[in-house]
């Protein structure tokens, strides 16, 4: 009776933590295999995109027309008059492992159907987010040059 007791409580351990570990890996998706940097031909794509006619559509449509090996992907939140940050409201996709270092795509969403926007730990699911409607998009060529959209 006790191995079946401690093989249950080991098998329910086993469960928590696979469990708690996919989540983790759906907060921030990174491509660890991305060897190619932004080149002028992703810059220069990514300037002449017409990005309002991926407005209210799915963030995966806006993903799927980007021709490049993304890096990161992660949704952030915007905070309250407190400064704490508890909604999601947009998701950053990076093409190098250095903020800043390149090209940048900032996708906007207003109104979740998929995501539950808010989170007092400021974590979100990425794969929910991608179902969302976009907003508005912001096309960046390093942190400050906006080459597209709204530019907010």
């Amino acid at each position: 009776m006790k191995k079946i007791i401690v093989f249950s409580f080991l098998l329910i351990l086993n469960f928590l933590f696979l469990k708690v570990e996919a989540k983790d890996l759906s907060i921030e998706i990174k491509n660890n295999n991305c060897d190619t940097l932004p080149t002028q031909e992703l810059i220069t794509h990514l300037q002449q995109m017409d990005i309002e006619s991926f407005y209210g559509k799915p963030v995966d449509s806006f993903l799927l027309a980007i021709p490049a090996n993304l890096y990161n992907m992660k949704v952030y939140g915007g905070s309250n008059s407190q400064g704490a940050i508890l909604r999601a409201s947009e998701m950053i996709v990076d093409f190098t492992p250095i903020r800043g270092g390149g090209p940048n795509v900032i996708i906007y969403v207003r109104e979740f159907n998929f995501l539950n926007r808010y989170s007092p730990t400021a974590t979100w699911d990425v794969t929910l987010f991608r179902k969302e409607k976009i907003h508005s998009i912001d096309v960046y060529k390093n942190q400050t040059l906006c080459i597209n959209g709204g530019c907010q």
